[in-house]
């Protein structure tokens, strides 16, 4: 045991020289086996959602597949969503749980190959014993060709992450270090003015590849107590880059974040918290942007059975174009009515700081230059109930008001249709309601339905641009046939309106719109169980085949198929 607890040390240690030397190296010359050299581009099509910008909260650390579990199904559709972090100040003291034998034979490579000539490769292999443990994970898919112009449409994406924990008497480490690389064509512009007026888009952008980078390392200190006491402290750096593949970046941003909580619990279901959260940001293209959030967050909870509470206050300071301070409610109250019903109300705030990175997470077709500043949302009110109907059958309807204050929203470049710039609404807000419902058989297949209905109230825009007012999501999940695991969904959004193409800037024509096409995507997810360590995958997305626009002149691929298998050892 104490040489196994050895060679976890010092493979702490290698695999984290390892990825900040090949950070640094590919930093300063492009990396070989690059799009061009073999003609292949991943492509992660960004999800529909609008993530809540760059949050300091503890990231999710990289899960191994399981040999009897099932993988989430990819899709490139979800919900719009800006909805503040809860805070619970009652901070439950994680108990270390120690590992058996069989929990040790986690590792895998997943193989496959689809059509638009995509290979897929992903591994995890990690070493462990009952008390630490690590891993490492890595994943490539690329697509060589993509929906328009062949390969000027391809894509590529590289992820590497280190996971892992080192446990002593009183404190438990969990590194943090995560690579990723993308590289993809600027390939959506406008046909019908490009053929009106060619020359007022930039042609060069269609047949260069552009490349992002984004890399972060720091580590989760959390004390280990079982007296009611706990804390966490989270320091970590991160940095993002674009550019075009063989000049320097025309985009780059450094974050540097802090998130640290701490809680202490009392014998009466009584607990008292402080969550800490701080970003400080410099984003760099022609000129320097500095942001720099920080929200503290005290607050007590009580269950008093029947009804649990949680009543906390927020303090934010932020500074970007300007500096303000700010003061959020931060308040919950869940009550039982019996046992089939639960009635939930919330009323909270946030305060966020937009990177690069967050930005594009949300539309990767960014233009060269960006005015990033934070987003304060002073009012969060939300209510649900949750229905349990049968053992097998519950229903879930909510309703929601959220007030922004620069909220994020994207508009075409003025110079070039295939870009994409970043504008903020001063005072913008969102309406939501709608249901869930899931229904499990027979323990073996569950079905659920969601709907869900979104209104935006805006300032300085005509239009709330890009974001659906409608999605419906529609999944299936069936394991009836002995080692076969089945999962289809079927993911619907509407009501999405783009900035009409106003090259010549008419006045008149700024605040027309072009309604686009519904999308409607579906998948498919099929994994056998050939053998007791090898399956079988087979992969559909966007079985309907619509080269539906999440994003407007760019078309999506149409169907894609992928297969393959995994190994597990």
């Amino acid at each position: 045991m104490p040489g196994k607890m050895r060679i976890i040390q010092i493979a702490f240690f290698l695999l984290t020289g390892f990825l900040v030397g090949e950070v640094i190296a590919q930093d300063q010359t492009d990396a070989q086996g690059e799009i061009e050299d073999v003609q292949v581009i991943i492509e992660k099509d960004k999800p529909l959602e609008l993530p809540k910008a760059n949050r300091l909260y503890e990231r999710s650390q990289v899960t191994p597949l399981e040999k009897n579990g099932t993988e989430q199904v990819d899709f490139d559709v979800n919900e719009p969503s800006y909805k503040s972090e809860t805070f619970k100040p009652k901070f439950e003291p994680k108990p270390v749980v120690f590992r058996s034998e069989e929990d040790f034979f986690n590792n895998y490579v997943k193989v496959g190959f689809g059509n638009y000539l995509s290979p897929l490769l992903e591994a995890y292999a990690g070493i462990a014993d009952r008390r630490n443990n690590i891993g490492f994970w890595f994943r490539h898919e690329s697509f060589a060709k993509g929906p328009v112009r062949g390969k000027s449409s391809a894509f590529a994406q590289n992820q590497f992450k280190l996971d892992g924990d080192y446990i002593t008497r009183y404190l438990k480490l969990s590194p943090i270090l995560n690579y990723e690389r993308e590289g993809f064509y600027y390939y959506g512009y406008d046909h019908e003015a490009y053929e009106l007026s060619p020359t007022a888009l930039v042609d060069r952008y269609y047949q260069d590849i552009a490349l992002f980078q984004e890399f972060r390392i720091g580590t989760t200190v959390e004390t280990i107590s079982d007296k009611g006491f706990n804390a966490a402290v989270t320091p970590s750096l991160s940095r993002y880059g674009m550019r075009i593949k063989g000049s320097n970046s025309f985009n780059a941003d450094n974050e540097f974040s802090l998130d640290g909580k701490i809680s202490y619990e009392f014998e009466n279901d009584l607990s008292f918290g402080v969550k800490a959260n701080s970003s400080f940001a410099n984003y760099k293209s022609g000129e320097s942007f500095r942001r720099s959030a920080i929200l503290i967050r005290p607050g007590v909870t009580k269950d008093f059975g029947i009804l649990k509470t949680e009543l906390g206050v927020g303090f934010g300071f932020s500074k970007d174009s300007a500096s303000n301070s700010y003061f959020y409610p931060d308040l919950m109250a869940q009550f039982d009515v019996n046992d089939q019903i639960t009635v939930i109300g919330e009323v909270r705030g946030d305060l966020m700081t937009n990177t690069l990175g967050s930005v594009y997470d949300q539309n990767r077709y960014l233009e060269d230059s960006l005015a990033l500043i934070n987003t304060n949302v002073p009012l969060d009110i939300s209510g649900k109930v949750n229905i349990q109907v049968l053992d097998q059958f519950w229903v879930q309807g909510f309703i929601g008001y959220e007030v922004v204050k620069h909220q994020l929203l994207f508009k075409h470049s003025k110079n070039d249709t295939s870009r994409f710039t970043a504008v903020f609404d001063p005072n913008f807000g969102r309406f939501e309601m709608g249901g869930k419902g899931v229904y499990s058989l027979y323990g073996h297949t569950s079905v659920s339905l969601s709907i869900a209905l979104y209104g935006y109230d805006k300032d300085s825009e005509p239009i709330a641009w890009f974001m659906p007012h409608r999605k419906i999501e529609f999944g299936v999940e069936n394991t009836f046939v002995k080692g076969l695991t089945a999962k289809m969904r079927i993911t619907s959004l509407a009501g999405i309106k783009a900035p009409y193409t106003n090259l010549n800037n008419d006045p008149v024509l700024a605040s027309s719109f072009v309604k686009l096409d519904p999308i409607v995507d579906m998948g498919l997810d099929l994994k056998y169980d050939i053998v007791d360590q090898v399956d079988a995958f087979f992969t559909l997305n966007n079985i309907f085949n619509q080269r539906y626009m999440r994003y407007a002149n760019y078309p999506s691929r149409g169907m894609t198929v992928k297969i393959g298998f995994i190994f597990h050892f």
